[in-house]
């Protein structure tokens, strides 16, 4: 009934709209034969065929436009002629898709979304043995690595595990590595599409503007879909509100199959995170604990580091890298083995100085030595300004 009232009401503007056209021509028309006949005007007619637009037709354009929303559109100003793509043409459907290509690119352009795309490890199992330290994370991997494959031989069974999972530990643990390594044993279980995944801050999912977190949120998905979603720092999503968070819960449920999310970050704060976004901790089951290198495992990923620039380390610098590793615990700035990253470039800058100077002999050119270890941190540069 209400469609059929608003229907005949549409009908009945759109006859009046269009006889503001129609009768001042009539009138003019009239009045022209009137005038040639009698030689007078008919003033009350001329008044009427100048009036009649003037009174009636922006009331019923109102009038049409009130039929039209009542009758096209519902509560939510959405067409109820086209509510599913199905409904549209193929060339309305495909306008569609270039929009929101377009709106995405806006918001977080393809180049940075490729940037941020990482392959698997090539060799997970060998990659994970050589992981220093962290036996019980190597232990977890290897039992879902395991679930996986015993999974794909029962017979008629499609592998189904729930594989979303959060990363807790401090800075350069090795919770990237070990997604790399992850995403190759989901890969070789076919519980994703390729051998890559996409690695993320969580501040980039974080917009500017009322629903830019939630659109950048869906671009990073609709990337990650088939490929494992790693995102690093996420208690900063925390910061976007529940945009983010809803949406990424959202597609957990929704879409849990097409896609492997890994949250990871410093334990206290995530632990807030899942605490306080109980729809997280219903869909994680697996959680991965990394703990701090010892002293014995950051001098072993030392000396491996500085064997992958083709040098060797004498024993001797063992009590100084350790010393300096101690001065930058106590200033709390301690990033594990990014710390130990930072030592070895340092080391290797005065490696190169001392021979340069002649304070080590050519023949110790490919070894680092005590002298050569920073008795401490380099000094910011900055702080005498901040």
């Amino acid at each position: 009934m209400r469609k059929l009232k608003y229907g005949l009401l549409d009908l009945l503007a759109m006859i009046i709209t269009l006889a503001c056209f129609l009768i001042p021509l009539l009138c003019a028309a009239l009045e022209l034969k009137i005038y040639r006949d009698t030689g007078s005007l008919n003033l009350p007619a001329a008044v009427f065929a100048l009036a009649f637009p003037a009174l009636f037709y922006k009331p019923m354009e109102r009038l049409r436009e009130k039929c039209i929303r009542e009758t096209e559109y519902d509560e939510n100003g959405s067409s109820i002629r086209n509510q599913s793509l199905e409904k549209l043409s193929r060339k309305e459907r495909d306008a569609i898709e270039r929009q929101k290509l377009m709106d995405m690119e806006l918001v977080l352009s393809s180049s940075t979304l490729r940037a941020m795309t990482r392959r698997g490890s090539s060799h997970p199992e060998e990659d994970l043995e050589n992981l220093t330290g962290c036996p019980e994370v190597k232990k977890k991997i290897l039992e879902m690595a395991s679930r996986m494959a015993f999974d794909q031989k029962v017979p008629g069974k499609t592998p189904v595990f729930p594989h979303h999972m959060a990363f807790l530990g401090n800075p350069g643990t090795g919770k990237t590595t070990a997604a790399r390594i992850m995403t190759a044993f989901l890969y070789r279980s076919r519980l994703i599409r390729e051998n890559r995944l996409i690695e993320i801050d969580g501040n980039i999912l974080i917009g500017k503007t009322p629903g830019e977190t939630a659109l950048k949120t869906r671009c990073v998905l609709q990337k990650a879909s088939g490929l494992v979603l790693f995102i690093d720092e996420a208690y900063t999503l925390i910061k976007g509100g529940q945009e983010c968070i809803a949406t990424l819960i959202r597609s957990m449920e929704d879409q849990g199959d097409h896609f492997v999310l890994i949250l990871a970050g410093y334990p206290k704060e995530m632990a807030a995170l899942l605490r306080e976004n109980p729809g997280f901790r219903s869909r994680i089951r697996d959680y991965l604990f990394f703990e701090d290198f010892s002293d014995s495992e950051l001098w072993e990923i030392f000396v491996r580091m500085a064997a992958s620039s083709s040098l060797q380390v004498d024993p001797s610098a063992m009590r100084h890298f350790l010393n300096c590793c101690q001065l930058e615990k106590q200033q709390g700035s301690f990033g594990n083995a990014r710390s130990v990253r930072n030592i070895l470039d340092q080391a290797i800058s005065l490696h190169s100085l001392n021979l340069r100077e002649g304070t080590l002999p050519k023949e110790m050119q490919w070894v680092l030595t005590d002298i050569d270890i920073p008795e401490g941190l380099e000094k910011d540069p900055l702080r005498p300004f901040l």
